[in-house]
């Protein structure tokens, strides 16, 4: 018998391969729903997301996985013109992202000197790899800092909403630290490494547009997977104790107020840190690695606006906040933009994303004088006439993991905690990457490596 503690989607990624297997397993879920932080919601007719926007089919995992659950009909794809049109926030104001070699010469966001950098960065000498250094530092040391501030900072923030002078390029973007190892340089590496990546794309059939989103929002994704294994997922199940055994684990947990237990011979616990370490006190070693895992708030706003009354791009994706702007968010995304059906044919929705260390503060902040401040924010951008008509808030206090500076060393107390108990396996956000696509590889290939 195995547990697997949490249904967000990398629980779901686990349980589903095992179930196609034909092992027995329960998997306990908090929640009285499944998909951890890919939460959907529809209001006034807009349809918005309180976790990811967007997922990519990016790997030949998550390519098959919506295959086999015949999803591909409901797949969205999303406009391609508004996709390709983003923004950095530029002493307040909106600038292009630089989209062909041409446009860079005109570009606000780079001077000529940052250019010829950019250029000469195959002739710079590689860092030794073994040589830990923060993504702030390798990108000032291979492009400089305009390129640092305009474009990676934004652009990390975006993702992680985190501080690139603590990240690690040894899991952030390692990709740019592997294409220097292997090639000398980011450029001549990328280069080389697109071309293998689409040919791999095309050998696995991954389409060329990548973003989807389904109709009835992201969640559909997770719950479909419940659905092939509604059996053995127990909602409302909040695990309390892990007790170990001479042969496997115990499992204490509460399920809608009532006291009940599983005795299993392998666990695997996909639940966020700070959860896990209150249940594996047993193990000092660990929960003292864990513990220095940071996770970020993430707020999100979501507002709706007449189209008449708010200026925007035609045709846009969103826009990233750089570092020295004093503007209440890290980016901000014009969803109805590239996918229409998000909103009312009349109506523009536009989700607002703030916190992560650059506005740390507005976890003491109230909900009022959050939302107040961010919507001041938007309309003065925009120009709006009018209030929005509709609103939505969200907090997440724990929000998004960080990368940072020796979590090479965390991994390593990970795997040193699974040699030594057999059978306890520990998945999740926090340890291989943070992306829906990348959590649900790592559960399948989990799942299908390991003899469980």
């Amino acid at each position: 018998m195995i547990a697997i503690l949490g249904g967000g989607i990398s629980g779901l990624s686990i349980a589903y391969t095992l179930k196609k297997a034909g092992k027995k397993f329960i998997l306990l879920e908090a929640d009285n729903e499944v998909g951890g932080k890919i939460k959907s919601r529809k209001q006034k007719g807009y349809t918005f997301e309180l976790g990811p926007n967007t997922v990519l089919i990016n790997n030949p995992e998550i390519k098959s996985l919506l295959d086999e659950l015949n999803l591909n009909q409901e797949i969205i794809q999303p406009d391609e013109l508004a996709v390709k049109k983003r923004f950095i926030l530029c002493n307040g104001k909106m600038e292009a992202l630089p989209s062909s070699p041409g446009s860079l010469f005109s570009s606000k966001l780079i001077g000529l000197r940052s250019i010829f950098k950019v250029l000469g960065e195959p002739f710079k000498k590689p860092l030794d790899g073994k040589l830990e250094e923060s993504l702030a530092d390798f990108t000032r040391r291979r492009l400089g800092n305009e390129i640092y501030e305009n474009f990676v900072y934004p652009f990390v923030t975006g993702i992680y909403a985190g501080d690139p002078e603590k990240m690690t390029m040894d899991y952030t973007l390692k990709i740019l630290k592997e294409a220097e190892q292997n090639h000398g340089s980011i450029i001549k590496g990328m280069i080389k490494t697109i071309k293998a990546k689409k040919a791999e794309n095309e050998a696995s059939n991954i389409p060329k547009q990548k973003i989807f989103i389904f109709k009835d929002g992201l969640q559909r994704l997770p719950l479909r997977m419940a659905e092939e294994m509604s059996s053995e997922i127990s909602y409302n199940s909040k695990v309390l104790q892990i007790i170990k055994l001479g042969q496997g684990y115990q499992i204490n947990y509460t399920k809608e107020g009532e006291e009940c237990s599983v005795k299993v011979e392998k666990l695997i616990s996909t639940l966020p840190v700070h959860h896990l370490t209150n249940l594996i006190t047993w193990n000092s070693d660990l929960t003292n690695a864990l513990n220095q895992i940071h996770y970020v708030p993430a707020i999100i706003c979501h507002f709706g606006y007449q189209k008449n009354d708010i200026t925007t791009p035609e045709k846009a994706f969103g826009i990233l906040s750089r570092k020295v702007e004093t503007a209440p968010f890290l980016g901000v995304l014009f969803n109805s933009k590239f996918f229409p059906h998000t909103a009312p044919a009349d109506k523009e929705l536009i989700t607002v994303i703030s916190g992560g260390y650059k506005q740390e503060d507005f976890a003491n902040w109230t909900v009022s004088k959050i939302q107040t401040t961010v919507k001041q924010a938007i309309n003065d951008l925009f120009q709006s006439k009018n209030e929005p008509e509709f609103e939505h808030f969200y907090q997440w206090n724990q929000g998004i993991p960080q990368y940072e500076m020796g979590h090479k060393k965390i991994v390593a107390a990970i795997e040193k905690f699974e040699l030594e108990h057999n059978g306890f396996h520990i998945l999740g956000n926090f340890r291989d990457g943070i992306s829906v696509s990348d959590c649900i590889a790592n559960g399948i290939k989990f799942a299908n490596s390991f003899n469980l």
